[in-house]
């Protein structure tokens, strides 16, 4: 199998050791060293340019290095049929619930009220409220959403939650379905 590598951010060489310790056989070739167009079946990538799955007649399969693929499924000349999946590890899912927790704390301890004080040059205060009187929502409890739903519930917050299939509650109250009303849909006293 012919691979081709595309980042702009990620190590090529390290995609190359890990994946040839898996399958020595395996081409790997980092854009644009890629060898002809026509021989090229699997393309590993993140944030390619549009247009750019379309130059590899032969493509089989498209692997997102991240959670998104919005990017991949804009691209108006994605191969049709062409299957796309992405990679999913424990990190990703530890740094975007930290990146979750950042933001609602951010907004669940008044960061903004703090910010605007010190930029008037005032002293302000807000009474700190406990975790269990804030509700967040989950729009999504997946591979990501469940890691962070769990640190939420962790700290103490009401968590609820919603997927589009049935999932292990980690959440105060969960629903799923695309007919299902998300729990966490117009409550108060959440974020």
């Amino acid at each position: 199998m012919s691979l081709v590598f595309y980042s702009q951010v990620d190590n090529a060489d390290d995609w190359r050791a890990a994946l040839h310790a898996a399958d020595p056989a395996l081409a790997f070739h980092a854009w644009p060293d890629c060898g002809p167009f026509e021989d090229v079946e699997a393309v590993l990538a993140w944030k390619a340019p549009p247009g750019f799955y379309r130059r590899f007649p032969n493509l089989k399969l498209i692997i997102n290095l991240g959670a998104g693929v919005d990017n991949i499924v804009r691209d108006t000349t994605l191969p049709a049929g062409t299957p796309i999946t992405r990679i999913s590890d424990p990190e990703m899912g530890r740094m975007m619930g930290q990146f979750l927790l950042t933001c609602v704390m951010r907004h669940f301890r008044e960061f903004g009220t703090f910010e605007r004080a010190r930029a008037e040059r005032r002293w302000a205060y807000v009474h700190p409220r406990e975790t269990r009187e804030c509700t967040v929502g989950m729009m999504g409890l997946g591979q990501l959403g469940a890691v962070a739903a769990a640190e939420f519930v962790r700290q103490g917050f009401r968590v609820l939650g919603w997927s589009r299939s049935p999932k292990v509650p980690v959440t105060r109250s969960a629903a799923h379905g695309a007919g299902s009303r998300p729990p966490c849909v117009g409550g108060g006293g959440g974020v």
